[in-house]
């Protein structure tokens, strides 16, 4: 059974500077806006950057999550984790086709994220 555990980027300018990552659960608060609460620190974060832990641990010991862009060892060829049917699969950037991450899991190498790194959601030519 996977942990179930949440990242996303601060929405305050104190944080957002240092572009760091929280990690913990997310929720709305009484205004409904987004928020991210952990044992030391509850902060305003950006709604489209929580990003769901696979469950996966990959390269260097590195913690894959929802929105991670990957390749399988050919770099012109890229994936982003993305909740697709029943959990969360790689989708081939710029084609329509899916791999699952357990199976491949050994052979995954971060290469950004959709957050930060935009430009590689591009198919590569």
């Amino acid at each position: 059974m996977r942990e179930i555990k949440y990242r996303a980027r601060a929405s305050h300018i104190k944080y957002a500077r240092y572009k760091a990552w929280f990690y913990g659960a997310p929720y709305r608060d009484h205004k409904g806006k987004w928020r991210m609460r952990n044992d030391t620190h509850d902060v305003g974060i950006v709604d489209k950057s929580i990003a769901q832990f696979t469950g996966l641990i990959v390269e260097n010991e590195k913690e894959l999550y929802e929105g991670h862009i990957f390749h399988l060892g050919d770099p012109n060829i890229t994936y982003t984790v993305v909740w697709h049917d029943t959990g969360l699969k790689g989708k081939q950037n710029g084609a329509a086709s899916f791999v699952g991450l357990e199976h491949w899991q050994e052979r995954i190498e971060i290469v950004g994220n959709r957050y930060e790194n935009p430009e590689l959601l591009e198919a590569k030519r």
